[in-house]
């Protein structure tokens, strides 16, 4: 029974040193180019209250090299953690519009076979913030990302429940 009891504690410890050799929390290897990151989160408000599930991008207002996809989608508390590639936490130094959208799917009627062919659900998608906030060309929104600044926030507005696409 002793045996049993030092080859298991053996092995966790050799376990937890292959974690920690493996660079556990490193992150996956930064593409080449990629200027230095600051954190940032941002906080969508809509109505007074916190957004969640919504799509928060990044796009610099003057492009004047290589740009970096940024975004982040809102949790529960409507904080976005922005991430550049979705894997490197945090977003470059610039001063950037802020791209929020939010959709919301109705099946009308949902997919199905039929005689043995298959018929695609019918559905009508509606914007839940206001539609111009989702493109880089109309929102208003924007932030500039510095050092030493983490948090942001942006408000969209009222609520709005605006049909963007229905079935055929």
């Amino acid at each position: 029974m002793q045996r049993i009891f030092s080859i298991i504690f053996t092995v966790s410890i050799f376990t937890v040193f292959i974690i920690a050799g493996t660079g556990c929390g490193s992150g996956p290897p930064k593409p080449a180019g990629l200027p230095e990151l600051f954190p940032c989160k941002i906080k969508v408000i809509q109505d007074g209250v916190p957004l969640a599930g919504a799509d928060v991008t990044l796009v610099p207002l003057a492009v004047t090299g290589t740009v970096w996809p940024v975004g982040g989608q809102t949790d529960a508390s409507g904080i976005a953690v922005m991430r550049t590639y979705g894997e490197h936490i945090g977003a470059p130094a610039d001063h950037y519009k802020v791209v929020v959208s939010k959709v919301e799917v109705e099946t009308i009627v949902p997919a199905a076979m039929v005689d043995g062919e298959y018929q695609p659900a019918q559905e009508k998608l509606y914007d839940l913030v206001v539609p111009a906030l989702g493109f880089p060309p109309t929102t208003t929104l924007q932030i500039q990302v510095v050092k030493g600044t983490v948090d942001y926030s942006v408000d969209v507005g009222g609520a709005v429940r605006t049909l963007k696409r229905q079935p055929p």
